[in-house]
């Protein structure tokens, strides 16, 4: 059920409906709260989900928390170098952004850089998505 909450949740973000958004994000991350275990990684999903509307909202330290969450959860589940946390990585990065925390933002960028690059190669364009970014940022330095 938590999956169908999800999925409702994706198609509502994308037709620019976030409060109907997040009422289906938070519905799925309550019935994956209430079934252990507690740090799956679908529980990282759900709040990268709730992180996605917020940052969408501006609402850049809210967003911070769920994805602080989110990288607690799959730092536990995946290796060091899983792709899934570049992504991770990127968000806090973009979030710390919106926040002028940009000495934070420029080591995760580069934490997704260094993943990026061990996971995909130099020539991949995940890695290069997220050099331009991590440029971005230093410059705001």
């Amino acid at each position: 059920i938590a999956t169908h909450y999800n999925n409702i949740g994706l198609v509502l973000k994308q037709q620019d409906k976030y409060d109907e958004a997040l009422k289906n994000y938070e519905r799925a991350l309550e019935i994956k709260l209430a079934h252990p275990p507690p740090r799956h990684p679908s529980l990282a999903t759900a709040y990268s989900n709730i992180s996605g509307i917020c940052q969408s909202r501006k609402d850049y330290s809210k967003a911070l928390s769920f994805l602080e969450k989110t990288l607690e959860i799959k730092q536990k589940s995946f290796p060091p170098n899983h792709p899934s946390l570049i992504a991770t990585h990127r968000n806090i990065a973009t979030a710390l952004d919106g926040l002028h925390q940009f000495e934070e933002a420029v080591q995760h960028a580069q934490y997704a850089v260094d993943i990026a690059r061990r996971a995909f190669g130099t020539d991949h364009s995940e890695v290069k998505d997220n050099q331009e970014y991590l440029d971005e940022l230093r410059q705001k330095l």
